[in-house]
């Protein structure tokens, strides 16, 4: 049994189990086998880092989305909202075609809600180990 110093249950992650090697082998084995797949991965890291610095600048980056726990609500249930906001928008593009707002297209609506899912993920890991 993991346990920490203090003699609880220590909760484990990949991480501890698993070598850095691992990691590199299998992005660099993505890269190959599915560009497509490893450039849009690239493209979500680099825009989760973007908004992460324009909405929590400071040491937390998932500030901005802990906001909605001071009126009750735990942080990954307002990501869900917010990932129902972006299938919203996804269905109503299906359904018509056309967005009228051009600030974001269909690929960036894709784009935030796979960033969402992943943000809802580990805030729910938070909570619920």
């Amino acid at each position: 049994m993991n346990l920490a110093p203090n003699g609880a249950k220590k909760q484990m992650s990949i991480s501890d189990t698993t070598p850095k090697d691992y990691y590199v082998d299998t992005f660099d084995e993505l890269k190959q086998k599915r560009p497509e797949l490893y450039e849009r991965m690239e493209k979500m890291a680099q825009t989760a880092l973007d908004k992460a610095a324009d909405y929590s600048p400071g040491e937390d980056s998932y500030e901005n989305l802990r906001q909605c726990e001071q009126i009750g609500i735990s942080a990954w249930r307002g990501v869900l909202v917010r990932c129902f906001d972006k299938w919203s928008r996804i269905i109503s593009f299906a359904n018509k075609g056309i967005y009228k707002v051009k600030d974001e297209n269909f690929a960036d609506t894709l784009l935030d809600l796979s960033i969402y899912c992943m943000l809802c993920h580990i805030l729910y890991k938070e909570t619920n180990p």
